[in-house]
């Protein structure tokens, strides 16, 4: 796609978005009850960041429910506190600026995808791994503009010094941005460049100030470790229920399992990715580091998953350029963004059993066990996908390192 076509296409997706959230005020016509979410209201994450503060704000109590107030405050708040700072920064235009960031969203999306069929972005875009992004309206989309505008500049010769502040303050906001620390060592990865010390020293200031609050925010209690999950934990949480009498450590057993991937890693070689540009290995890295740390070292919803984007132009070029082969990792990724309808259904033919409980009921039948089935296969696919990631990181990294 040009640019000038990519500009009308986002418009045009950015209209339809519109309409959407404009129907989904009419009951009969609210077209997120085809998707498998938590809940059908528009945008609660969004929200609960402002409501929380507006209840903790005296002067801005009037603007919330008080009973949404005690339920609110009853449950600590999920996010660093840095968010309160926004909150009361941009308390009058929180609205404003979350479709801002859907726009900007929509519009990212497309830059991945320009040199590509639009059938490709279509079908990333519409997934309910995204969809579930922007109808809870996440401060993930920031995060994500954040991460885009770091890939942008650690890519570019000229501004790559400036990358530190998305780094920084992406971190500041959400802990797994952190991770990207990874990507300045392992670009020009033979020098030692001031940059590069300026992001190792900020990135040991960020743990030394806020370690302590980011495990409080990790040891709070999950939503959900079944579906709409990402995390390498699932597996093991959903053995432990199988298994009642053992108790397991999800965290040890994460952990392994990434160590043991990293090693069989080892086993697999790929030649010729010097066929592929730089740029574009950097930006792999960059959705791969986040995907892998996330799966293995902090289970979260489901919407972490976007970060695949940042793979996909250098999986298209590996299958034009190395191996035609690779098609069926592409397509495996994108069978896993879709997946959830395929568990949404299984949801649905279960007879008499609350959806969210199924796997609390003793009696089993063949939908559980369909069912059931069907959440255990999802979360293999996560671990085949993100052990595809850390061989091909693998390569890439060794690969550099041996151009020393």
């Amino acid at each position: 796609m040009k640019f000038i076509n990519n500009y009308k296409y986002t418009l045009i997706l950015s209209f339809f978005f519109l309409l959407i959230f404009i129907l989904n005020i009419n009951e009969f016509l609210n077209l997120w009850k085809i998707y498998p979410l938590y809940s059908p209201e528009m945008f609660p994450d969004w929200k609960y960041i402002y409501n929380y503060n507006s209840c903790l704000n005296v002067i801005q109590l009037e603007k919330v429910d008080r009973q949404i107030c005690d339920d609110l405050l009853r449950i600590p708040y999920v996010y660093p506190v840095v968010w309160h700072k926004i909150a009361n920064a941009t308390q009058l235009y929180s609205e404003t600026i979350l479709y801002f960031l859907i726009i900007v969203y929509l519009a990212i999306t497309v830059k991945f995808f320009k040199n590509l069929s639009s059938y490709y972005h279509l079908f990333f875009l519409f997934s309910p791994t995204s969809i579930l992004l922007i109808q809870r309206g996440n401060n993930e989309l920031l995060i994500f503009c954040l991460i885009y505008i770091f890939m942008f500049l650690v890519n570019s010769k000229k501004f790559k010094y400036l990358s530190i502040i998305p780094f920084a303050l992406a971190s500041l906001l959400k802990i797994h941005p952190l991770c990207l620390i990874l990507i300045y060592l392992i670009n020009d990865i033979k020098k030692i460049s001031f940059y590069k010390l300026a992001a190792v020293a900020l990135f040991l200031i960020i743990i030394f100030f806020s370690f302590n609050e980011f495990l409080y925010l990790k040891e709070l209690p999950r939503k959900g470790m079944i579906t709409l999950v990402y995390g390498a934990e699932s597996i093991f949480f959903i053995f432990s229920y199988v298994i009642k009498n053992i108790k397991l450590n999800l965290m040890h057993l994460s952990i392994g399992g990434l160590i043991l991937l990293i090693i069989l890693s080892f086993k697999f070689k790929i030649y010729n990715l010097e066929k592929i540009e730089s740029n574009k290995q950097i930006t792999f890295l960059i959705g791969s580091t986040i995907l892998v740390s996330s799966f293995f070292l902090n289970t979260t919803f489901e919407y972490r998953f976007i970060y695949i984007i940042f793979t996909l132009p250098f999986l298209f070029d590996m299958k034009k350029k190395i191996n035609k082969k690779i098609i069926y990792f592409i397509l495996l990724i994108y069978l896993v963004l879709w997946f959830e309808f395929f568990i949404e259904h299984a949801k649905s033919i279960l007879p008499n059993t609350a959806n969210s409980m199924w796997y609390d009921s003793k009696l089993m039948s063949i939908e559980k066990i369909y069912l059931s089935f069907l959440i255990v296969f999802k979360n293999l696919l996560y671990w085949v996908i993100n052990f595809g990631l850390i061989v091909i990181s693998k390569n890439i990294i060794f690969n550099r390192l041996n151009k020393i």
